[in-house]
């Protein structure tokens, strides 16, 4: 109160205050200078200046979100890059399939509530109704939640995300509920997503799904504060599955280096892996090995920053071209894979114009998993 910060929303289980105020206000609360950066198309703020907290709240503060919000997230999907999709050469998989081939349980998910966050993009009824008619299972219901002012806006190129997630989820489980949180596509409100999700006492999901993220590096500290999120959710039982991303061995750092996908990486969540899924008539595998084609592949490797949990204990990592075979140094990702392979993948209907694709990536498995609790 003594600096005109005004708090908009607590999020109590995972100790989270959200507070607005004009920027001089913030300048003298912590001791920074704000400023607004425009780098190409990307515009963001940062603050020049060490951040600090007033004494009195020295060890009741941990972390400070929002003040730097140029990180940006990826979708991990890829599409099948084809002109017609009503070849009958083209084949693909409906969830319902996977969900067979998997030998999972065959609970439609009635009276379950499954929370998928997502970072711009939409859905329209249209999408809906097309794509479950399509695939031959009852539309589920799908509700939209604003976080941070985002809206359903299924003109956005991000939309083919969202209905990908839609899709999975609904194929394998049409009787459970899903509620789409949507958030700007920055840090601050990437934290807030997972917040409202997890603190979202009306709809109570059981699990989550992502199929966003970005460099495992790129967070510093901050990553702290979603990693708080996330254990929030561990101790109510909430599960969180997110893709491992859809750029092999090497996430785009820059570096030209082995790297992974964060939040992928971290520990408080399943990491989830692709694979290339072939199957027969009657939906057995014939065969399923790791989704590696010229263009993309399952992402997964060895973090930077987490330790080796327990159960990964004497595992080893190859690195490529050397061959060289090495104890696991660091947590490795992915924990599970499932179908990703486009040429394996799903098809749904998305945006203002209802166009039918077929897409995969990791982006497919995150939410496969999700629909499997």
């Amino acid at each position: 109160k003594s600096y005109n910060l005004n708090v908009v929303r607590a999020y109590n289980r995972g100790a989270n205050v959200v507070v607005t105020g004009c920027v001089k206000d913030f300048n003298l609360a912590f001791g920074i200078t704000l400023n607004q950066i425009t780098d190409g198309n990307k515009t963001y703020h940062s603050y020049d200046g060490k951040l600090s907290i007033p004494l009195e709240l020295d060890g009741i503060i941990t972390f400070v979100l929002g003040l730097d919000d140029s990180i940006r997230f990826e979708k991990s999907m890829t599409a099948l890059e084809v002109d017609d999709l009503s070849a009958s050469t083209i084949s693909y998989v409906t969830p319902e399939h996977a969900a067979t081939a998997y030998q999972w349980p065959t609970s439609k998910g009635y009276g379950q509530t499954v929370a998928i966050v997502e970072f711009g993009g939409g859905f329209t009824s249209q999408n809906l109704t097309s794509t479950f008619n399509y695939i031959g299972v009852p539309t589920p219901s799908v509700t939209f939640v604003s976080v941070d002012g985002a809206t359903n806006n299924p003109a956005n190129s991000a939309s083919t995300e969202v209905m990908l997630d839609i899709a999975v989820v609904g194929g394998a489980v049409p009787k459970a509920n899903q509620v789409i949180y949507t958030a700007p596509n920055s840090l601050p409100s990437f934290v807030n997503c997972f917040n409202a999700a997890i603190n979202d006492t009306v709809h109570n999901p059981c699990v989550i799904s992502c199929s966003w993220g970005t460099y495992e590096g790129s967070y510093g500290s901050l990553r702290n504060a979603i990693d708080t999120a996330f254990q929030a959710a561990a101790i109510l039982g909430i599960s969180i599955f997110v893709a491992s991303g859809d750029y092999g061995s090497e996430y785009g750092s820059g570096a030209n280096a082995i790297s992974v996908q964060y939040p992928a990486s971290s520990p408080y969540v399943t990491g989830c892996g692709g694979t290339t899924l072939n199957l027969d008539s009657v939906f057995s595998i014939i065969s399923e090995y790791t989704w590696n084609q010229t263009t993309a592949g399952s992402a997964g490797g060895v973090s930077i920053i987490y330790a080796t949990p327990a159960y990964q204990s004497g595992l080893t990592s190859k690195a490529y071209p050397s061959g060289t075979v090495s104890v696991l140094s660091k947590r490795g990702i992915p924990d599970i894979g499932g179908n990703a392979d486009p040429a394996s993948g799903y098809r749904f209907y998305y945006g203002t114009l209802n166009t039918l694709a077929q897409s995969g990536g990791t982006s497919a498995t995150a939410p496969l998993y999700a629909a499997l609790v």
